[in-house]
C-alpha cells in the first residue's frame, strides 16, 4: 500500500490512469483539492479546498480486476464501516449503483474506470468523493447532497478518517480475493432503492420499473411491464409521478 497525496490536481482518477503501469498495486492518490473532478456520465464533482475526502485507489492485482464487478458496492460497504465507527445513530443505505445515502441526501460517490493495454484490462481505478466537512455546496445540489459535518455537527479529522478507511479497504480486498462476500450482504440489507419506482433507461428506451434486489452478482434486480430483469449498469431515479 502506497500513499500519495497533492494539494492540488486536475484529477486523481486521470493521475491513476496516465501512471497505471509505473505506480504498484494498491496505490491511494489523494487531493485537497480536484480542479477537473468528476463523477458518473462526466458530471462535476463539486468539493471545496481541503473539506472533504477525494482519492481514487489503483488496483492491480488479477484477482481484484476479475472481480471488477464487486468493488462499488464493497467501496461503499468499507466506507460504511469507517463511518459506524464515528456516527452510530444515523443510518447509511446504499444507492445502486455506486453511492451511499443518508436521510435521503447523497453523501458518497463511487466511480470506476479501467485501464487497457493491448485489448487486456491491466488495472482498475477506484475513485472516491466523501463529504466530510463541507456545509456549503452549489445551490443545484444543496438540498440533495450532505456532509458528516452536517450530519454530526462537529468537525471530522480527515487525515484520521482517511487512514483508517485505507487501511480498511486495503484489509478488505484481501478478502474479497478469497471469497469474502459482506459488501453483498451488505447492500441487500441497506439498500436505498428497494421497493421504490425508479426511472431508467433499458436498450435506449426509458422506462418507469420497480427495484426487487441486489443480487449475488451486484447485478440490480427490477420489475417492468411483468418482466422481472437484472440490470448489470445503468442510472437509477427515483421516479416522480408528478412530471
Amino acid at each position: 500500500m502506497k500513499l500519495i497525496h497533492f494539494e492540488e490536481i486536475d484529477s486523481t482518477n486521470r493521475y491513476a490512469k496516465e501512471n497505471a503501469e509505473i505506480l504498484g498495486d494498491f496505490t491511494f492518490i489523494s487531493a485537497s483539492f480536484q480542479s477537473e473532478g468528476k463523477g458518473r456520465f462526466s458530471r462535476s464533482w463539486c468539493s471545496n479546498r481541503g473539506e472533504n475526502l477525494l482519492f481514487s485507489l489503483l488496483l492491480k492485482d488479477e484477482k481484484l480486476i476479475e472481480c471488477y464487478k464487486d468493488i462499488s458496492v464493497a467501496t461503499a460497504y468499507v466506507i460504511y464501516l469507517t463511518i459506524k465507527e464515528i456516527d452510530k445513530e444515523n443510518q447509511y443505505l446504499f444507492k445502486w449503483p455506486n453511492d451511499l445515502y443518508v436521510k435521503d441526501k447523497k453523501l458518497t460517490g463511487i466511480l470506476l474506470s479501467s485501464c487497457m493495454k493491448e485489448d487486456k484490462i491491466i488495472a482498475v481505478i477506484d475513485g472516491v468523493g466523501i463529504n466530510i466537512n463541507q456545509c456549503i455546496f452549489p445551490s443545484f445540489i444543496s438540498d440533495k447532497t450532505t456532509s458528516l459535518k452536517l450530519l454530526l455537527r462537529k468537525d471530522i479529522d480527515l487525515e484520521k478518517f482517511k487512514l483508517s478507511l485505507y487501511q480498511k479497504m486495503y484489509s478488505y480486498f484481501q478478502k474479497i480475493k478469497e471469497g469474502r462476500k459482506d459488501h453483498i450482504l451488505f447492500a441487500k440489507e441497506n439498500n436505498y432503492l428497494k421497493d421504490k419506482m425508479v426511472d431508467t433507461f433499458l436498450q435506449g428506451v426509458k422506462k418507469t420499473v420497480k427495484v426487487i434486489d441486489i443480487n449475488d452478482d451486484c447485478s440490480l434486480k427490477i420489475e417492468h411491464d411483468g418482466i422481472i430483469e437484472n440490470v448489470i449498469s445503468s442510472e437509477m431515479t427515483i421516479h416522480n409521478a408528478s412530471e
